[in-house]
């Protein structure tokens, strides 16, 4: 089950100047001291043994080496434009929690991405302020 999310349109950019610190935010939040915020693990026992992210790799922190790589993971196709920035292109796929590592890093990035569910409903990602996405 989830729930299918797209992306109707995106104006978002990973600036080329801030894209080491976006991955280096988005590799430490696989730290185990955020294991409680992860939606997905593995069970011994009746006891989580190994956390994730929604469609996550438990080890994508020492996998990765670039945001392209982050977001492929999450699910998002993307592009470089001439400068280098990363461009936000595409989402076609179950929600994870791609909101989340959104939020860690809104103020690094700029621009909106309008969304629209498997139900027809609509919302706006607006990037560019300090832990948040201002959802519309």
């Amino acid at each position: 089950m989830g729930y299918h999310v797209k992306i109707k349109n995106s104006t978002a950019v990973i600036p080329t100047e801030h894209k080491d610190e976006v991955l280096q935010i988005w590799k430490d939040l696989n730290r185990p001291e955020n294991d409680d915020i992860k939606r997905g693990g593995a069970y011994r026992e009746g006891t989580r043994h190994t956390a994730w992210y929604s469609w996550m790799p438990s080890d994508y922190d020492k996998t990765v080496n670039s945001v392209e790589e982050v977001l492929y993971e999450l699910g998002f196709d993307t592009e470089l434009d001439h400068e280098g920035n990363v461009l936000i292109c595409e989402y076609d796929s179950k929600a994870g929690q791609e909101e989340l590592f959104f939020k860690r890093v809104a103020h690094l990035i700029k621009g909106q991405i309008l969304w629209e569910g498997e139900d027809g409903s609509n919302w706006v990602w607006h990037l560019g302020k300090k832990d948040t996405v201002t959802l519309d």
